[in-house]
């Protein structure tokens, strides 16, 4: 397991953190889940992930701030996962420090696409 990407999901919604953590594994990966941003604050301390996949809205904190604070810490690259697609939306997850912003179908698809070319040290997760 020491040569496979780590892969930190937060997500409150149990279906999805089911299909996200298939769909990482069987691309290769190794995947925590965790259902809210104060798991995923601990479990990005202690796992350091190569890649945290972060839903905007859930419970306890939700994912603007999980992103603040896991700026505060550490670089590594973090796709905000949701359903709301507002222009709003996104700009504010950029000027927060988010790589990038994709729906849960859509990123889905696009990382089933691209996993087979898939390099855990390059920082290249998927070609948008």
């Amino acid at each position: 397991m020491d040569g496979q990407g780590k892969v930190l999901v937060i997500d409150d919604d149990r279906a999805t953190l089911r299909l996200l953590q298939e769909a990482t594994c069987k691309a290769g990966f190794q995947v925590v889940t965790v259902a809210n941003g104060i798991d995923g604050l601990q479990e990005l301390y202690a796992r350091q992930p190569d890649l945290v996949i972060l839903d905007v809205m859930m419970p306890r904190m939700d994912g603007w701030e999980t992103l603040t604070r896991i700026r505060q810490i550490s670089s590594v690259p973090v796709i905000m996962l949701t359903a709301k697609d507002t222009e709003s939306d996104k700009l504010r997850g950029f000027k927060l420090g988010v790589d990038d912003y994709i729906q849960a179908i859509q990123f889905l698809r696009t990382f089933s696409a691209c996993q087979s070319d898939h390099d855990p040290h390059s920082n290249k997760w998927y070609s948008a």
